[in-house]
């Protein structure tokens, strides 16, 4: 109602009414409640409005009230009893810096009404059409302190999307920056802890002490409350790929394995993996979030892949993709917020449309998980085995030449895609340069071994320059480094320096120097001490000459190192 008073109560003193006006109460201001204006709005010269005041309560809001008020007790009552608990176990002779260690960061779920129906008998869940239960999760003041006020909470989600959207895009920014927009305690637990591993993820390493941090230490056990609470949403699976990335760049082992195959079953068990079936985290309401889904599985997909480089006889915590899997959308496009209306490109397409840095990642990805599927077949003659590897090894290089033509747009990015179809054929390579080395080879088998060998040596020049390339652009962008690079290193360096032949390994020095050289700038982002201290097992050193050289290389850095003439490819 307007200033005229006409349906206010007026009180008896001083011309006031009971209550604030309307611009005051929204700004959750003091009014002096003058009537026909207050102060406030006198002094702003704007509009003083007084509404009729708060309606009378109604029953259900009496029953509301009474039931808030039940949980609350309830969960005061609980809290109260760990406490005690906690000071009993301290007064029995309990390490309280272990305690400390242990319980900080920890929540205090309530019981979880989970429908156990859905992994027992999906049929029933899908006949009855049955949801999961949003758990009652109570977040702990510490947690709070870790992500800080809203102007911390904002520049942690900043340096988010400047340092790590660009080579691992899984979170909506326009969706998220909505949903931090409230206080922090009115915040989702699952949204609270996305904050905490945002924040994780993006600090720097300390070469001086480990990455178990207290910072990762509280996230992990915060993220085990909101997972044993019951939560099974997008933003528990974003937290726990962000752990499983931070663990797998400061080479934090075995969690990190340990953690990406647990990545894997909460995606499925959410229903990721086939969203035809029934899901048990809520369906997407638009097209935004249908596409943020499918980055976020493609980001399992990718961590799972490369856990197993190092290992490839491990096996592999999802099934391979179909080949018409959908691959994601423009990145930029996705950030803003915009629907794409091109049509979709598959995994099964040709690698010399263009593609966005993400959906370029996820290609990879793929022909890496091939390439681990192929070196574990045992079956196949070696025939066909040799015609496959050639295949595959075509494959990944036609993606590397394509993907050069793109990162020469922008100078200044540093192509992550590349580093996995290195890795790729490193693996490759390796596997098929193994066969034919007895007096009883076949001539498929001693194919494949020229095709490994000679593979091999004509990535030499191919992994240098792109060596060359991340020590030029590391200091302009070294927030937006990835581990991946740094496992690809690392494996051309570890090749090189076991070479069998002394002077083929005399000549390619400098390639180790480089790649040793780029690993301790990377350090500066990842912890890359573990693969340092297994290269310098190998012993290695290089003379001075070398050195000079590479000097005179990277001078004359030339990004046309990719050109598809310089591959060496066995005959077919």
């Amino acid at each position: 109602m307007s200033s005229d008073g006409s349906a206010v109560g007026l009180s008896d003193s001083a011309q006031k009414v009971p209550h604030a006006c309307s611009s005051c109460r929204r700004q959750k201001k003091g009014c002096d409640k003058a009537f026909p204006s207050c102060s406030a709005c006198l002094r702003l010269r704007r509009a003083c409005v007084y509404d009729a005041g708060p309606s009378p309560p109604l029953p259900e809001n009496f029953e509301s009230l009474a039931r808030r008020l039940s949980n609350l007790e309830h969960e005061m009552n609980e809290h109260r009893a760990l406490c005690e608990t906690k000071v009993d176990n301290r007064g029995q002779g309990f390490n309280s810096e272990v305690d400390d260690v242990n319980t900080d960061g920890y929540a205090f779920p309530g019981s979880s009404a989970f429908p156990s129906v859905f992994f027992l008998d999906v049929n029933v869940f899908r006949r009855h059409r049955l949801k999961a239960p949003t758990p009652q999760v109570t977040v702990q003041d510490n947690i709070f302190r870790e992500i800080g006020d809203d102007v911390e909470i904002r520049a942690t989600v900043g340096e988010f999307f400047f340092s790590v959207s660009p080579w691992m895009a899984i979170v909506a920014k326009k969706q998220f920056y909505q949903e931090i927009s409230a206080l922090p305690i009115e915040m989702a637990p699952d949204v609270t802890l996305l904050l905490l591993c945002m924040k994780l993820i993006i600090q720097k390493p300390d070469p001086k002490k480990s990455p178990r941090t207290h910072l990762f230490a509280v996230t992990k056990n915060f993220y085990l409350t909101v997972e044993s609470s019951g939560f099974a949403s997008m933003r528990l699976l974003q937290a726990a790929i962000l752990i499983s990335l931070y663990e797998t760049g400061h080479a934090i082992y075995p969690q990190a394995y340990i953690s990406i195959g647990h990545v894997a079953r909460l995606g499925q068990a959410i229903g990721l993996h086939d969203t035809d079936r029934p899901q048990l985290a809520l369906e997407p309401g638009n097209w935004e979030q249908m596409e943020e889904r499918r980055r976020v599985w493609w980001a399992v997909y990718i961590l799972d892949r490369h856990v197993n480089i190092g290992n490839p006889s491990r096996s592999l915590a999802l099934a391979e993709t179909g080949r018409k899997e959908y691959l994601p959308v423009d990145d930029k496009a996705w950030e803003r917020g915009d629907k794409v209306a091109s049509e979709p490109l598959f995994v099964s397409s040709s690698t010399n449309i263009a593609a966005a840095p993400y959906a370029r990642l996820c290609q990879a990805s793929h022909l890496l998980s091939l390439v681990l599927t192929y070196v574990n077949d045992n079956v196949s003659s070696a025939s066909m085995r040799l015609e496959e590897a050639q295949q595959l090894a075509r494959a990944v290089l036609s993606l590397c030449t394509f993907m050069q033509t793109e990162v020469s747009n922008e100078a200044t990015r540093i192509c992550v895609p590349m580093a996995i179809c290195y890795s790729a054929l490193i693996v490759l390579y390796e596997h098929a340069s193994n066969n034919g080395q007895t007096g009883y080879s076949l001539p498929e088998e001693e194919g494949l071994r020229d095709l490994g060998v000679s593979g091999l040596h004509g990535l030499i020049p191919l992994i240098t320059e792109y060596a060359i390339h991340i020590q030029t652009i590391l200091p302009y962008n070294i927030d937006q480094a990835s581990p991946f690079i740094c496992n690809c290193l690392y494996r051309f360096a570890v090749w090189i320096s076991g070479m069998a032949d002394a002077s083929a390994k005399s000549n390619n020095t400098r390639a180790i120097k480089l790649a040793r050289d780029t690993l301790e700038k990377l350090s500066q982002r990842w912890m890359v001490a573990e693969y340092l201290k297994i290269l310098d097992d190998f012993e290695l050193g290089y003379p001075a000459a070398d050195a000079m050289a590479l000097d005179v290389a990277q001078n004359a850095y030339n990004p046309s190192y990719m050109d598809s003439s310089s591959f060496v490819m066995g005959s077919d």
